[in-house]
């Protein structure tokens, strides 16, 4: 099986190549999560998204835009493996400390959660991938 670090690389260049419509970012992170079990982690799989109060009290989804798709692309949601320290997201190419990882890629700081804890994500991945 690929390493981690060669499906990171491989993949950012694939969408600096080809773009990136962020449909399967679920699936894609869980293939992060097979490689880095493959290697003795023990990943998660987490959910950036975050809810804010308006002034005027409502709830809103916050959007944001990955830096690296450029502004016509906005999200409300985004899938990506972590483990207690870091993401590991084609988009970046590379393992980012996970507190740096939505300022880094999004330019602000949004709420992260796990989605998918460890001891779930091997039967997630047979669920999904299999």
């Amino acid at each position: 099986m690929e390493s981690t670090q060669d499906y990171l690389t491989r993949k950012h260049q694939d969408i600096l190549d080809h773009g990136y419509d962020g449909q399967h970012s679920g699936v894609i992170a869980l293939k992060v999560a097979e490689r880095l079990i493959s290697e003795g982690e023990r990943p998660e799989i987490s959910l950036v998204y975050e809810e804010r109060l308006n002034p005027g009290s409502a709830t809103e989804v916050v959007q944001f835009t990955p830096n690296i798709l450029g502004e016509d692309t906005s999200w409300l949601t985004h899938t990506v493996c972590t483990t207690q320290t870091h993401a590991y997201d084609p988009l970046i190419g590379e393992p980012i400390a996970i507190e740096d990882y939505t300022g880094f890629l999004f330019d602000e700081e949004i709420k992260m959660k796990v989605e998918t804890p460890s001891n779930q994500v091997p039967s997630r991945i047979e669920q999904i991938l299999r």
